[in-house]
Parts: structure tokens; C-alpha cells; sequence
């Protein structure tokens, strides 16, 4: 991978003192980049130098110990590559400056970024820029630096690492995309790596470390569970609970090392907070997190199959997986909701009499058809790809989920025939959701 180093020249009077890079290394200079030059000499690659026009001719083409002829003296092998910008002054100049610095970053690079001569502005947009080309170049930021020289002394001006001010970018992209789709993959990789680093500078074993690591862990799961709409393993209820019991016990630690994931708690506690082990209430709980989350296909898929579960289950039917007693409850939705269609009531096959006589014994079924039914349409346009001619707009998908999720747990509370507390108790909390 290249290793690129990328570093502003301004127009000030530098004065010339002995920097201080994080390792030790030291360098005298008037310029903090040579002491980072001499620090990375081995990795550099390539040289990026953006200047102004006043600060190329006083720090670049000077023959006066210039940056130019430190650089050269460092690395010789390299030739640098010089970017003339200009002072911001407007929106359009600063898009114009964003331009020539994005275009200069290589793809699939090693970045190291000095911004000790940067002028004001530009050490943010710098982080803005690199941010951004994480994502669109692949690049790593390796370090970013700052070279104090206001913070001399005796012994010289230390260069300050400020690569963890690139983290917490990082921390705030990782959280956002979590909170929006409930995908922990960049949450689970950054805890991975702080806890790699932090172990690297000790060696005693720390158990708040161990339980930060398995509690993001055990997070990055939920969402490869949702999105496959893995009933099994919804009912079983484990991975929510273990996410539960972990964060629980990490919300009791004084101290902690990931300090980015702690403002999260609270937010991923209330999404986990109603789940039990083998219950069916996790169903619906599910399909409340495919709703905010935007799973809208698994969302329509989970909420059929959950209200077919949960009509077996309360006509005393164990067998909530076999295939002939899900398709007799489905038959049954239609013949109800659908009158004039000559759909033909399940008890009047042999196969499903028995099951289609408890089905027309049950209030909950009947009064449950109607708002289900909407969703049938949906999940085929969807599974069809839209390939009929009433496809409908895309917009609409989640609407029509969310509508009829909110009916249908209407039915639930309501419903006579829903005595068991852990239902109805879930059924009520869902619903407040959606009345703030």
C-alpha cells in the first residue's frame, strides 16, 4: 500500500527548534514535517505539499534552508509533488480547495497528515477531506500530527498525535450508521481494534476489556438475525438477551475503556430491553426493529409468519412450524377477508378440517384476517420483484407495514382470546412506541 504524506506550508516566520515526534525521534528544524519526514522516512513513498503562492516562494523555492531542500536532503529517492491553492474567501473557493486536495489523495493509500503550518481553516477541512476519501479511496489514516511549537522548552517542541481526533469521526460514522440500520459491523471492528491496541500496551489480562469486546460482538449479530428473518432463533431469544445481559453488566463498571460506545447504552438497551427466552412476543418485538431499521421486506415477512405463529399458539396447536397447519391459517385469512373471491374455507378439505373447525371457533382469527391480508399483496409485489400490473410505488412498502403492524397489535390488545400477560404485555409496550 502507498504511504503518502500530506502537509500544508503557510507564510509565517518559522523559527527554528528542536521537534519531538511521538517515537523520540528528533529533529532540528524549521519545519515540524522534516521531523515527521525523518520519523516515516523509511514507509514515505510519496510527498503531497499543498502551498499557497506567497508560501511557495518564502518556504519552497527560498534558497534559504527551505522545506524543499530539507525534504530532498531526507528523502532522496522521492520527488515531491507540490498543489498550489488559495486563500478561502467563499463557498466556491472552498469547494475549490476541497477539489484539489481530494483529487491529490492517492487511492488504496497510507495517509500521514501534518497540519502544524495549516492555515486556520484548513485543519478541519483536511479531516473532512480525509473522512471522506476513507470511504471513496479506501485510504487509512496512519497519523496525523501537530508540531507545538508554542509548547517548547529546555528540551524542544513536542509533535502531537492527533490521530485519535480521526477516531472519533470514525465513532460518530459507526454510530450513525448503527442507529439507522441497526448494522454494528463498524462498531464491532472499532472496539476490536481499541481493544487490540489497549492490550498491547499491557499485559495484564482486564475483564471490563474482555466484556466490551463480547458485548459488541454479540451486538453485530442481531441484524444478520433480522434481516433473515430467523423465527427459530427470534423465539429462542439468546442473542437479545445476551446483548441485554452484557451491556447491563457494562453499564455497572466505574470504568471503562471505549469511551465512544458508552453515550450508546441507553439507545441499544431500549432496543433489546422486551426480550425473553423462548417466548413468541419476540416476533412482534422483531418486527418493530425491522421497521425502524427499514427492513422492509423482512419486516412484512416476519409479521405475517408471527401473527400465524400466534394463532396456532392460541388454539392450543404446539406444532407451530408444520407446513399443512401455517397454510391452513393463511387459507382460512383469505376466505375471510376476501368473501367474493370463492376462496374456499379450509375445513371443507379433509387435509385441514380439523384445524379449519378451531380457526372458525376463534374471534382473534377472525378479527386479525382483514389487516393481514393487506400485507399478502405486498410481500408478493415485493417477492415478484413488482413484475404485475398494480405494482406498487416503493414509497409505499413501509407505510403499508407499519399500518398494518400497528392494526394488528390493535386486534391483539383488544382481543378476548389473548389471556397470556408476557403477550398482551408486549402488545401495550409496542404500541406506545408508536403513539410518542
Amino acid at each position: 500500500m502507498p504511504f503518502t504524506f500530506l502537509t500544508f506550508l503557510g507564510t509565517g516566520n518559522y523559527e527554528e527548534v528542536h521537534y519531538i515526534t511521538p517515537d523520540g525521534t528528533m529533529h532540528k528544524s524549521r519545519y515540524a514535517q522534516s521531523a515527521l519526514a525523518k520519523m516515516y522516512c523509511i514507509e514515505i513513498t510519496s510527498v503531497i505539499v499543498f502551498l499557497t503562492p506567497e508560501a511557495r516562494t518564502k518556504h519552497w523555492d527560498s534558497t534559504n534552508n527551505s522545506f524543499k531542500t530539507e525534504l530532498a536532503q531526507l528523502l532522496p529517492a522521492i520527488t515531491p509533488i507540490t498543489i498550489d491553492i488559495t486563500t478561502v474567501s467563499s463557498e466556491e473557493t472552498l469547494w475549490q480547495l476541497f477539489n484539489r486536495v481530494y483529487d491529490a489523495i492517492p487511492e488504496n493509500s497510507e495517509i500521514i497528515f501534518d497540519i502544524t503550518h495549516a492555515f486556520r481553516h484548513l485543519p478541519i477541512l483536511g479531516l473532512v477531506i480525509l473522512n471522506y476519501a476513507r470511504s471513496l479511496k479506501n485510504i487509512k489514516i496512519t497519523g496525523i500530527y501537530y508540531g507545538a511549537f508554542e509548547a517548547r522548552n529546555n528540551t524542544g517542541a513536542p509533535i502531537i498525535d492527533l490521530t485519535r481526533i480521526d477516531r472519533l469521526l470514525q465513532w460518530s460514522n459507526a454510530v450513525e450508521f448503527y442507529l439507522k440500520t441497526g448494522n454494528a459491523y463498524s462498531i464491532d471492528k472499532l472496539v476490536n481494534e481499541t481493544v487490540g491496541f489497549i492490550r498491547n500496551q499491557t499485559d495484564q489480562p482486564d475483564p471490563v476489556l474482555n466484556l466490551e469486546r463480547s458485548f459488541s460482538n454479540a451486538l453485530k449479530y442481531l441484524l444478520p438475525v433480522l434481516s433473515t428473518c430467523r423465527s427459530k432463533e427470534i423465539i429462542a431469544g439468546n442473542i437479545f438477551t445476551t446483548v441485554r445481559e452484557r451491556l447491563q453488566t457494562l453499564m455497572e463498571q466505574k470504568n471503562i475503556y471505549i469511551k465512544p460506545l458508552e453515550p450508546l447504552y441507553n439507545r441499544i438497551l431500549q432496543t433489546v430491553i422486551k426480550f425473553e427466552n423462548n417466548s413468541m412476543a419476540n416476533l412482534l418485538l422483531a418486527v418493530h426493529l425491522c421497521i425502524e431499521y427499514s427492513l422492509v421486506q423482512q419486516g412484512i415477512t416476519l409479521l405475517e409468519e408471527s401473527v400465524i405463529s400466534i394463532i396456532l399458539y392460541t388454539l392450543g396447536i404446539d406444532d407451530i412450524y408444520n407446513k399443512d397447519n401455517r397454510y391452513a391459517v393463511s387459507r382460512f385469512f383469505q376466505f375471510i377477508a376476501c368473501p367474493g373471491k370463492n376462496y374456499t374455507h379450509p375445513r371443507d378439505e379433509e387435509q385441514y378440517r380439523a384445524i379449519g373447525e378451531k380457526l372458525d371457533t376463534s374471534r382473534l382469527a377472525k378479527e386479525v384476517a382483514i389487516p393481514f391480508d393487506k400485507l399478502r399483496d405486498c410481500r408478493n409485489d415485493i417477492s415478484h420483484a413488482g413484475y404485475n400490473d398494480s405494482a406498487a410505488g416503493a414509497e409505499k412498502f413501509l407505510k403499508t407495514l407499519t399500518d398494518s403492524f400497528i392494526d394488528i397489535l390493535n386486534v391483539f390488545n383488544e382481543s378476548k382470546d389473548i389471556v397470556e400477560s408476557w403477550l398482551l404485555s408486549v402488545t401495550q409496550w409496542l404500541l406506545e412506541q408508536y403513539r410518542c
